[in-house]
């Protein structure tokens, strides 16, 4: 018990106060939060970054969607982007309501909404990038990174249901460009 509170204190941790309140803390934030609040913490970026990575170098440009989102700055985090890189290769977009200017390009990455028309005019391979709920309409994909697999669950009757939900964080689409039949392939996992 804390002297000056009364209150038990946690002596593993340091804390004061009830420790069931800490225990729900600790599960909530560590175990809860990053699965159900999965979106938020964008946990996947590091998952979508590394899976780039490992072929960049076979593609000749990577657009990635939603350049609002600000998504550059997880490419310059994960990939370790000098700044000097930055201050000199980084072209931005105009600014938007708030004053951002959002990174438009970096080397070979691009950050824009994806024109399935126009993208498609150059021969050259070709990465594609959305947010999960993008282009419905384009159901073959080459990769869908998920968030973490939460469940649903309510009262049923006498019983409790719970079903398993399925969230696509990202859809990636991967085109090579063949030269002998000059079109483009989509590549698959």
């Amino acid at each position: 018990m804390s002297q000056k509170t009364g209150q038990p204190e946690n002596p593993v941790l340091g804390i004061k106060g009830n420790p069931e309140v800490t225990y729900f803390y600790f599960i909530s934030y560590y175990f809860r939060f990053p699965v159900v609040y999965a979106q938020n913490w964008e946990a996947e970026n590091k998952e979508l970054f590394a899976y780039l990575k490992k072929d960049e170098n076979k593609f000749d440009t990577i657009i990635i969607s939603k350049p609002e989102l600000s998504m550059y700055a997880f490419l310059l985090f994960y990939h370790q982007v000098p700044p000097q890189t930055v201050w000199t290769g980084l072209e931005r977009h105009g600014a938007d309501p708030d004053g951002w200017r959002h990174g438009k390009k970096l080397g070979k990455y691009e950050f824009r909404n994806i024109d399935w028309e126009k993208d498609f005019l150059e021969p050259k391979n070709l990465i594609f990038v959305s947010q999960g709920w993008e282009y419905p309409d384009r159901q073959v994909v080459t990769k869908e990174i998920l968030y973490p697999q939460k469940f649903n669950v309510f009262p049923y009757g006498q019983e409790v249901i719970a079903y398993p939900e399925k969230k696509v964080a990202f859809r990636i689409w991967k085109y090579v460009y063949n030269w002998q039949a000059k079109k483009f392939e989509l590549l698959s996992e």
